[in-house]
């Protein structure tokens, strides 16, 4: 396999619980086919059981919903940057 590929990999099985679990539990095309479904309860460390390893604790331990998304968010964008990190070596040098 290659090294890109075996990186990519890595970062998708390292940060995949998070992104489903905030997907599922939170985007409104979740909830589109289950309007009966409220928003998962704060704090979110109780949902996820032993599946916390890579989400940090302003994630899990948040409880009031602001400073969950201003968690998710940053926690999302250090994800993201290193996806493009991969992406960008992938690229090489413009």
């Amino acid at each position: 396999m290659l090294p890109g590929r075996r990186r990519f990999n890595e970062l998708n099985r390292k940060h995949e619980i998070f992104g489903v679990s905030i997907f599922t539990g939170f985007s409104s095309y979740a909830r589109a086919f289950n309007h009966q479904t409220p928003l998962p309860r704060l704090p979110f460390r109780a949902h996820l059981n032993e599946h916390t390893a890579n989400i940090p604790d302003g994630v899990l331990d948040a409880v009031g919903y602001r400073d969950f998304l201003d968690a998710v968010l940053r926690h999302g964008e250090t994800a993201m940057a290193e996806f493009d990190a991969l992406l960008e070596r992938a690229d090489g040098p413009t």
